[in-house]
């Protein structure tokens, strides 16, 4: 997953987006696989935030949208019916 978040930031640095929004959401993918909410976190505000910068307010909301049912699912996950 870190191999594919620094490859996002390395692509978003010469400016070559599109490839890095693939990147950060193989790894999204990847870390949904393995239920690492941490990655899953990252991958999601880099994807969010490239969209910003890349006008696409749209992708934006609904890439925050899905983080916070993200945090929300996991919090859900900690909990124990008695």
């Amino acid at each position: 997953m870190l191999v594919y978040l620094t490859l996002g930031h390395s692509l978003c640095a010469t400016q070559q987006y599109d490839p890095a929004l693939v990147a950060y959401r193989n790894c999204l993918d990847m870390a949904v696989s393995t239920h690492d909410v941490s990655y899953q976190t990252k991958s999601l505000v880099n994807m969010a935030s490239l969209h910003v910068s890349l006008g696409n307010i749209h992708c934006f909301v609904g890439l925050y949208e899905l983080w916070f049912l993200f945090i929300f699912v996991s919090q859900l996950s900690s909990f124990s019916i008695l």
